[in-house]
């Protein structure tokens, strides 16, 4: 991920310099400075060599906060680089306390594809739970699914299980909230406010299924 010329800018003028004049220390912190190493190693080796060793962050989701993309590591940590090439590739996630729990949510939908593969993006409402967004952002088309605080996998089995019996995900439906553990309220398309959203508008795509190619989005707000 990272560049060459990048590790070489950060290392500064080394070629030709005495290995002793060299300051491992240094040399490191500058290294783990760049926006993709999360760990560097530098070693002196005599009689003329300098080794350097990276781990670099795996990019895992791509955060919308406060009008700009963040990449999300597996960790949970942010990077701030540009995320043009990155954008086909990662899901997207919104709301304060994503980064953090976006681990979390992509354990949670692999073990459920049939839903996976329909997620475009999630919000994280409250610092507490997930609402999911089917299909595409376009306040017209998508369906969003309220996932609740405590059991999500046990709200998502539900779900699954209710729509192999009444195929509730391919009717005309704008919302399904399943924050309550003995109810599922379900909301017509007809009720839909246009004010709704995610208050993401990026190019079209499926994130959580790359294969998919969604149409046009608008912007809005999470209930």
């Amino acid at each position: 991920m990272t560049p060459s010329e990048d590790i070489m800018a950060a290392l500064g003028p080394v070629e030709g310099v005495p290995l002793l004049e060299l300051d491992p220390v240094a040399l490191k912190d500058r290294l783990e400075a760049l926006p993709w190493v999360s760990l560097a190693r530098v070693e002196r080796r005599f009689p003329d060599r300098l080794h350097l060793s990276l781990s670099e962050r795996t990019p895992m989701a791509l955060w919308f906060h406060k009008g700009q993309f963040h990449v999300v590591d597996t960790e949970g940590k942010t990077v701030s680089v540009d995320v043009t090439d990155l954008a086909p590739s990662l899901p997207y996630v919104v709301g304060e306390g994503a980064p953090e729990a976006t681990a979390g949510l992509l354990d949670l939908l692999e073990a459920a594809p049939a839903l996976r593969e329909r997620v475009v993006a999630a919000t994280r409402v409250g610092e507490r739970r997930w609402t999911l967004h089917l299909d595409t952002l376009d306040d017209g088309r998508g369906i969003q699914v309220l996932l609740p605080e405590t059991d999500p996998a046990g709200a998502v089995a539900r779900l699954l299980e209710l729509d192999a019996r009444s195929s509730l995900l391919a009717r005309d439906v704008s919302s399904i909230d399943m924050r309550l553990s003995d109810r599922i309220v379900v909301r017509p398309r007809s009720a839909l406010k246009k004010d709704e959203g995610t208050g993401v508008a990026p190019a079209g795509r499926a994130p959580f299924a790359p294969d998919r190619q969604p149409g046009a989005r608008k912007s809005g707000q999470d209930a």
